[in-house]
C-alpha cells in the first residue's frame, strides 16, 4: 500500500493523488518550471492547494504525517524545478 493512501475516502485524497502523479510525471520530463509543481501547494487563495489539508485541528496523527509527506514531496519537486 502507498501511504498516500492511507487518505483514501477522506476529503482531499483526489488532489493528492493528482500532485503526486503530476511530480511523478514532471520528474521524467522536467519540462515544467517549479512554480507549476508549487502551485499545486497554494494557488494564492485560502480555498484550494494542499496546503489547505495541513494542521486541521481534529486531524489524527497518522493522517497528519501522511499530508506531511504528500505536501513535502510536492514542495521537494518545486524546489527541484527552481534548481534546474
Amino acid at each position: 500500500m502507498r501511504v498516500v493512501d492511507r487518505l483514501r475516502g477522506r476529503e482531499g485524497y483526489a488532489e493528492a493523488k493528482r500532485a503526486l502523479r503530476r511530480c511523478a510525471e514532471w520528474s521524467k520530463v522536467q519540462r515544467e518550471k517549479g512554480d507549476n509543481p508549487y502551485s499545486m501547494l497554494e494557488d494564492g487563495s485560502d480555498e484550494s492547494g494542499l496546503f489547505i489539508y495541513i494542521g486541521y485541528i481534529d486531524m489524527e496523527e497518522e493522517i497528519e504525517q501522511v499530508w506531511d509527506c504528500v505536501v513535502s514531496t510536492v514542495a521537494y519537486a518545486a524546489y527541484l524545478g527552481l534548481c534546474i
